[in-house]
């Protein structure tokens, strides 16, 4: 909800009008808590599904993101990219 409200350029207290609710709501609602109308409540206000911030989302398991972050730094590393400078130059060198 968070990422979608500051998308739009919303603040809490605009989607908790919006929702027709409080917007120490909308705080609870944004750290995790509330129940499953209030959840309905803002998907409705955010033009969304009622039902969307109830389905579970997928997230990579650390253990994912974690093995995507090193097959990176393996490309990277055999590409040669992240040289900011390339081999011969430095941050102070101008020539």
């Amino acid at each position: 909800m968070i990422e979608l409200r500051k998308y739009l350029d919303w603040k809490q207290l605009a989607l908790a009008d919006a929702a027709g609710v409080n917007n120490r709501t909308i705080q609870r609602l944004e750290r995790g808590k509330g129940g499953r109308d209030t959840l309905r409540k803002g998907a409705k206000a955010l033009k969304l599904r009622e039902e969307a911030l109830l389905e579970p989302m997928y997230g990579p398991s650390a253990k994912e993101r974690l093995a995507a972050g090193d097959e990176r730094r393996a490309i990277s590393k055999r590409s040669g990219a992240g040289r900011l400078y390339g081999p011969r130059f430095g941050p102070n060198d101008r020539s």
